[in-house]
């Protein structure tokens, strides 16, 4: 598989003497779907800030496809490949669904000219962005303001947003909260299909430990900032520790 699309190396951050992420060692593969889980106040955004560059580490290293990004703005990691959505949806409102996936594919073509590039001109970017709506299913309402969306569509545009971008890894934090179940179901069956039908490789945390079972390849478990354990759903079930720290004596 070669070497990790993320690597994190002794990555420690402290806010005055509270430690939130404690010397983690880890990394992310090119491709499949790796979640995050662990108790409140485990250090899961603390972590997912520290990738994205919104937090700088108090120690240790984080490369990102073989490159030491660690001191780099979050601008510049997303221009590497790093997409983020947020808990708290994070879109244009006063746009429609098209402008608001267009407008990423605009910075990125003038971000990186490219003459052979798919955006890198006005018929790329019209490409580009039908693409991406095609992608995460919004084709059918690309003309409608967003504020005449449902909450479960506001929640694709962004995710649409994030794709693009370009993405090579995506974070998704908690993709389905406030969804009623409908949504939720539908925002589960997209995450499955972008997994499945492109190269990117995702980093999902989520408050449903049923949705996290069911799609991901491999679960890393935070508790009290420190990876307690990382493998296959299977084997985090069956993980002691992670039943004596998060799911209560059983999953």
């Amino acid at each position: 598989m070669g070497a990790p699309l993320l690597e994190l190396d002794g990555v420690t951050k402290k806010f005055g003497e509270l430690v939130a992420v404690d010397d983690v060692t880890w990394g992310i593969d090119r491709d499949g779907l790796t979640a995050l889980i662990g108790p409140n106040g485990a250090g899961k955004t603390t972590l997912y800030n520290l990738i994205t560059g919104r937090l700088a580490p108090t120690s240790g290293h984080i490369r990102f496809d073989g490159r030491d990004v660690t001191n780099e703005s979050p601008a510049d990691r997303a221009h590497r490949g790093i997409g983020r959505s947020f808990q708290v949806t994070n879109i244009f409102e006063g746009l429609t669904v098209r402008e608001n996936i267009r407008a990423p594919v605009i910075a990125r073509s003038e971000h990186r000219w490219n003459p052979l590039g798919r955006a890198s001109a006005a018929g790329g970017v019209a490409e580009e962005t039908e693409r991406v709506l095609d992608l995460v299913g919004l084709e059918d309402i690309a003309e409608l303001v967003c504020t005449e969306l449902s909450y479960g569509d506001k929640r694709r545009v962004e995710i649409g947003i994030v794709l693009a971008t370009d993405p090579h890894l995506v974070l998704l934090d908690e993709p389905t909260a406030g969804m009623n179940p409908t949504e939720t179901e539908r925002m589960v069956d997209l995450v499955r299909r972008l997994d499945g039908e492109t190269d990117m490789s995702f980093f999902v945390t989520e408050h449903d430990i049923d949705i996290i079972f069911s799609i991901a390849d491999r679960i890393l478990v935070l508790d009290r900032g420190r990876v307690i354990a990382d493998g296959t759903p299977e084997e985090i079930r069956r993980d002691e520790r992670v039943q004596r720290a998060y799911l209560g004596g059983g999953v």
